[in-house]
């Protein structure tokens, strides 16, 4: 533990916390998580807890190397935000301006979207993550393939959580410097800030003394799980691996707006227009934060009366947060090494109670009305949202209330999809006339075999079984995750099967692959 002058977590609050941390990752089953807290540039906490895998066991420390997933979203869209205060770009200006191989299926989005709407996820196409998941592409390829995806709304109507659209971010800032997404951060970013931790792959963090392991959940129980690299391809999306000492480095970074040992190392403007928010995000679902928004690569909202900026990432075995509060000079982060964990967030709230707290006993003598630490506001109790009477929120119990939720839906669903099975039908073919080679331009290959007298279904490095559900209709059966996907098989005129659907991403249409043989449809 590490303490600061200027902390605000005293010995009787930071014993609370950590006997928090210890009972919060065994309840949530996560094997390690390390915290850390900036407070006026200086570390008010770096710390490690629980162990770097199940089957190391060696214990995290704030040196511990983890996957930060989305959080590499703030490092795209603030090189972006270089480029153009550099004039490299623009932010109104199209996309198809600098990338004139840049092509969506929606001609007039086509030609309207501009650098901005990559950054606030308002392209009007939904997540679509399983054609980059599992997928060695270089970032030419998924440019190439975005003219085959679906929209599910039109340009600029809604925030819809986008990775690919980060993907061109990076790719674009590589085209206008003549170099790569990666070198531009190293050099203008990473170094300049000493963040020589951090990396932008498994594989490099493989190579220090001090990694974390990833973790998944499967039946309610957490287990290792293969190390998942995101390839260079879709990197400025989420490929990034650091640690908390580096990530404090990051964090003081934005609260200090690109002002580092007295040298600004982005321009003011820069750093702050990321901060700004862009768009209008789905409710957060908790009183505490009674409306989200998106800026560039973070969320804006406030906390409690209080102005927060976060942001999450989950990826491969880990999940992350990282968070500040602007007018109080505070910056959280916290890395677990556990898949869909609510870790990282439960933590951060928390912190940010008791950091407001700590607020609210140094300053009482403070009115309601009058202002603190630059400007920051304190309370207004008229309005009771302020820290005079503020206490801890249950975060474990709210985020339970949550997945509680998100578990009965999804079985509910599941009993549907059971309801509607038409008994008593068979497939109009024999078994083996299913099997072949299934191409979607977008998504790739899936193959489907007969092993035993069953059908299975290979796709991105998985082989699961298709179990026949009724008609020429299978169920793609994931058992390490209780999910059941439909696999619907079309016949043609000539009486062979030609193609299978799937609906892989919920918002659009099912996703079509076409049967071929030899490169060419049968």
């Amino acid at each position: 533990m590490i303490y600061s002058a200027k902390h605000f977590l005293d010995k009787r609050q930071t014993g609370h916390l950590r006997r928090f941390v210890n009972e919060t990752i065994k309840r949530w089953q996560v094997p390690g998580v390390a915290i850390g807290v900036v407070s006026d540039n200086e570390t008010v906490l770096a710390e490690g807890f629980g162990i770097r895998g199940l089957k190391c066991k060696s214990p995290v420390s704030a040196e511990t190397l983890f996957a930060i997933a989305s959080c590499t979203k703030a490092f795209t869209s603030l090189a972006v935000a270089i480029a153009v205060e550099e004039g490299k770009i623009s932010w109104d200006t199209p996309v198809r301006e600098y990338l004139p191989e840049f092509r969506l299926s929606d001609p007039c989005a086509s030609e309207r979207i501009t650098p901005k709407d990559l950054l606030t996820h308002a392209s009007g196409l939904p997540r679509h993550d399983d054609v980059w998941w599992k997928c060695n592409d270089t970032r030419e390829e998924y440019v190439h393939k975005l003219r085959f995806l679906e929209p599910s709304k039109d340009l600029r109507s809604k925030y819809q959580y986008q990775n690919l659209m980060y993907m061109v971010a990076g790719y674009l800032v590589g085209k206008v410097y003549g170099t790569t997404w990666e070198a531009f951060l190293q050099s203008r970013l990473l170094d300049p800030l000493k963040m020589t931790a951090t990396n932008f792959s498994i594989a490099d963090s493989r190579k220090s003394d001090d990694y974390a392991f990833p973790h998944v959940t499967i039946k309610n129980k957490t287990r290792s799980t293969d190390f998942y690299d995101i390839l260079e391809g879709v990197g400025p999306a989420g490929s990034m691996n650091s640690n908390v000492t580096d990530m404090l480095k990051w964090l003081s970074f934005h609260l200090n707006k690109g002002l580092i040992d007295g040298q600004q190392i982005v321009p003011e403007a820069c750093v702050l227009k990321t901060h700004t928010p862009q768009i209008v995000c789905e409710p957060s679902g908790f009183k505490a934060m009674p409306y989200l928004t998106y800026a560039m690569g973070w969320h804006a909202t406030q906390y409690r009366g209080f102005r927060l900026l976060f942001h999450g990432g989950n990826v491969g075995g880990f999940s992350c947060n990282t968070a500040f509060l602007p007018d109080e000079n505070v910056g959280i982060v916290v890395l677990t090494n556990l898949s869909s964990s609510s870790v990282g967030k439960i933590v951060t709230y928390h912190l940010c109670d008791l950091l407001l707290l700590g607020n609210q006993t140094s300053n009482k003598t403070v009115s309601s009305k009058s202002t603190h630490r630059k400007g920051a506001r304190i309370a207004d109790t008229s309005a009771g949202t302020g820290l005079l009477e503020m206490k801890p929120l249950p975060w474990n119990d709210l985020y339970q209330e949550q997945v509680d939720k998100e578990r009965a839906e999804a079985k509910k669903k599941q009993q549907q999809q059971r309801r509607n099975r038409v008994k008593g039908t068979k497939p109009s073919h024999s078994l083996a006339e299913f099997v072949g080679n299934y191409r979607n331009q977008a998504y790739g290959s899936m193959r489907v075999t007969l092993q035993k007298g069953s059908l299975y279904c290979e796709y991105q490095e998985k082989v699961l079984p298709l179990v026949h559900y009724h008609y020429d209709v299978f169920e793609r059966v994931d058992a390490s995750y209780g999910s059941r996907t439909l696999v619907a098989f079309h016949t043609r005129t000539n009486g062979h099967i030609g193609n299978l659907s799937i609906r892989l991403e919920p918002e659009v249409s099912e996703i079509i692959f076409e049967r071929v043989r030899d490169g060419s449809p049968v």
